[in-house]
């Protein structure tokens, strides 16, 4: 009764000040503000900068004797914004006056800090570069690692508000745009999910509790360890913030695991969860295993504390890093510091005496999808075949 308690005070607390920091945002978390020392990263040589003046919005930059240089414009001040995978990015921009980019720096952004580690340096790789190069993502520009998604977006703005100033403000001829497509990996991902998805579905519904491992082994090989887009706490706090992300692979992946929640019960982590799976294989390298004991079973809170803190703070302050502490983003990224591989390490290693430990105590995203599969609208999926161990996770 008390745990019922608690949860209702989460509940209704949440509601309350999630609204609260929604309305009020604006004054919680002022807008970036472009200072001397930004605009020196991006335009190094210059000396003094105009104010916002023109069209477009942009500040010229000046030399010591007052000759212009070129133009910094900012993505704030374009109607034209930035979004990456989880949320929009605050970026400057440096043109010269005979259309080279002088320097590109992020104000503020919302991605996985993990996973846009090398991102300072890999922004090095736009200065010098004409406005009249492609700039494109896989002909003449690298991506980062595990952040394809970032890297479009990135090179896309990029690329549009430099041409707008050469062309508009100095009068150099560019090359038409070409439009948005989606990259071929963004759409190979989207097929995935749909395929993992069908397959979960049609498992479930025929009662194939074995079949789970194969949706669950595709999963772990490919949405984890080859396509790294595995749903994260992240992700919700990013839409419950008003960022979401516009990667198509994850809102299919994502659209579909919250619709199928309340139909069939939890399906992406009971089917197609990377790091559950991992979790699964981990458990079953120890014989004896069995279920947990109560005094266990009442720590099972803690996700959802999880989920009211990380999913709040991150609608408080629009900065993702705060629900950043989930440590499959360092195993199927496969970089992190020591602390980091450590923290997997110790996971797994008590994976092996609990059944699915961190998806039991510690996932918020589990915790979410665990509420909306409260509701029960297809009872008979959710007997002998289902696979959802309500008990457990």
């Amino acid at each position: 009764m008390a745990f019922r308690g608690l949860k209702i005070f989460l509940a209704v607390s949440w509601v309350i000040i999630a609204s609260f920091g929604l309305l009020a945002r604006h004054r919680l978390v002022p807008r970036p503000e472009t200072g001397f020392s930004q605009l020196l990263l991006v335009f190094p040589s210059a000396r003094s900068f105009t104010t916002l003046m023109g069209n477009p919005p942009r500040r010229d930059a000046r030399a010591q004797d007052g000759s212009l240089l070129g133009s910094v414009v900012a993505s704030s001040d374009l109607p034209r914004r930035t979004r990456g995978y989880s949320g929009e990015i605050s970026l400057l921009v440096g043109v010269s006056h005979d259309g080279n980019i002088t320097g590109v720096t992020v104000v503020d952004h919302s991605e996985t800090p993990s996973y846009v580690r090398d991102l300072p340096q890999w922004l090095n790789g736009f200065r010098g570069r004409s406005v009249k190069e492609r700039l494109k993502i896989g002909d003449d520009l690298d991506g980062m690692t595990n952040a394809t998604v970032t890297s479009e977006a990135i090179a896309e703005w990029v690329r549009f508000s430099a041409r707008a100033v050469a062309s508009r403000v100095y009068g150099i001829e560019v090359p038409r745009d070409e439009g948005r497509r989606f990259p071929a990996r963004e759409v190979t991902k989207a097929g995935v999910a749909l395929l993992l998805f069908a397959l979960a579905v049609f498992g479930i519904v025929r009662g194939k509790d074995k079949f789970r491992w194969v949706t669950l082994g595709l999963g772990l090989v490919l949405v984890g360890f080859v396509y790294n887009f595995q749903l994260s706490i992240v992700n919700l706090s990013a839409i419950l913030s008003l960022s979401p992300s516009l990667a198509v692979s994850f809102w299919v992946l994502f659209g579909l695991s919250v619709l199928t929640a309340p139909l069939l019960g939890r399906v992406y982590c009971n089917w197609i969860c990377p790091f559950g799976a991992l979790q699964e294989l981990t458990h079953r390298l120890r014989p004896g295993k069995g279920d947990s004991p109560p005094a266990h079973r009442n720590l099972e809170i803690l996700k959802y504390i999880i989920l009211w803190e990380t999913t709040l703070a991150a609608i408080l302050t629009s900065n993702m890093a705060y629900a950043d502490y989930e440590p499959f983003m360092t195993l199927f990224a496969r970089r992190g510091s020591v602390l980091l591989w450590l923290f997997v390490g110790v996971v797994l290693f008590f994976s092996l005496f609990r059944y699915r430990f961190w998806c039991r105590y510690f996932c918020a995203l589990g915790g979410f999808y665990h509420l909306l599969s409260r509701f029960r609208l297809a009872r008979e999926f959710r007997i002998g075949g289902t696979y959802d161990r309500e008990r457990d996770t």
